[in-house]
């Protein structure tokens, strides 16, 4: 059955043995295929391979995939027409990671150093000559916020790509130069597509029923994601869009079932505009009523805000067939 079904408990080995009985209840259909289950870290890789042996008597031939990587071969999967026989599509690789986005800058800042836009830059380190360690540690801090760009900020993506016109906020004017060194890095890279721009195509494919080889992909199981503490809104789009065609099990550690059942109420009372980004924001909402439960000390209405921002995202998927489970205080 499709959807995403989303089991909350507060705690984890409630998770684990719901987990557990859900891949006894639908086994694979080849032995040899091996079961995937995404997770956020290594030790929750390891912490779920002992609990499955526990439930299990053996743990074995299972793969344990990071969010990203899983996002990434979803999107190729997608974009590839279904062949029979063939085997699971592999998601090519970026150069949009930060890896590779680190030599593409270091390649075109000598020659925009000297631009009056990018004086932060060149007060910093001396950018001729061979690369050295300051140089090189900016070029890959940089890149990794342009990474978080594409990643949380997909409109301002958009925007640099497409040489729209772009006013930072006052707070910001300091970084007008980063959309310069943005299209220079797309053009050093020969205009290859980021993840920001593959994933809003797998999207109007999935939205135009054109699943290419993800069911291949998936092998006939649902495809489970299990403890992550957040994703990315756009990335909770393609899962919602993915739901409506493959079952999506979504396993999430929740301190109060009370607690997100407020939150989902805001959710659900204010609109969300999936990859476009927030409208009449649903958080906002919420951080207005945590000001008054807590006289608006900015600690406590900053505690857990990724973890809220999750939430709200997730009652905005409308494919949501939500399972609860019995929480234990």
């Amino acid at each position: 059955m499709t959807g995403l079904s989303l089991y909350r408990s507060n705690h984890l080995e409630v998770l684990g043995s719901c987990l557990s009985e859900n891949v006894h209840a639908s086994p694979p259909a080849d032995p040899f295929s091996p079961l995937s289950i995404v997770v956020g870290s290594r030790g929750m890789e390891r912490w779920l391979r002992h609990t499955l042996a526990d439930r299990s008597g053996i743990c074995a031939n299972l793969l344990c995939p990071f969010p990203a990587a899983t996002i990434d071969r979803l999107i190729a999967a997608i974009q590839t027409e279904a062949q029979p026989g063939a085997r699971p599509v592999e998601a090519p690789t970026d150069p949009w990671a930060p890896p590779s986005l680190t030599w593409a800058m270091l390649a075109v800042l000598p020659e925009l150093v000297d631009q009056p836009a990018f004086a932060p830059l060149a007060s910093y380190a001396t950018w001729s000559g061979d690369v050295s360690a300051i140089t090189f540690g900016l070029a890959r801090q940089i890149a990794d916020v342009f990474d978080r760009y594409i990643t949380y900020r997909p409109e301002i993506a958009a925007a640099w790509s497409a040489e729209a016109a772009w006013q930072p906020p006052p707070e910001l004017a300091a970084i007008v130069w980063q959309p310069q060194l943005w299209r220079a890095v797309r053009a050093q890279l020969g205009d290859a597509p980021h993840r920001g721009e593959s994933l809003a195509a797998a999207l109007q494919r999935l939205r135009a029923n054109r699943t290419g080889a993800l069911k291949a992909l998936l092998a006939g199981q649902p495809l489970r994601i299990f403890g992550v503490s957040t994703l990315p809104p756009s990335w909770l789009d393609l899962l919602g869009a993915v739901a409506r065609h493959v079952p999506v099990e979504l396993y999430l550690l929740s301190p109060s079932a009370v607690w997100w059942e407020q939150v989902g109420r805001q959710a659900r009372a204010r609109p969300w505009q999936g990859e476009q980004g927030w409208q009449s924001t649903p958080r906002d909402a919420v951080a207005e009523q945590l000001a008054e439960q807590t006289d608006g000390h900015p600690l406590l209405i900053s505690l857990g805000r990724a973890a809220r921002d999750f939430q709200i995202a997730l009652q905005a998927q409308d494919s949501n067939r939500l399972h609860g489970i019995s929480t234990r205080q």
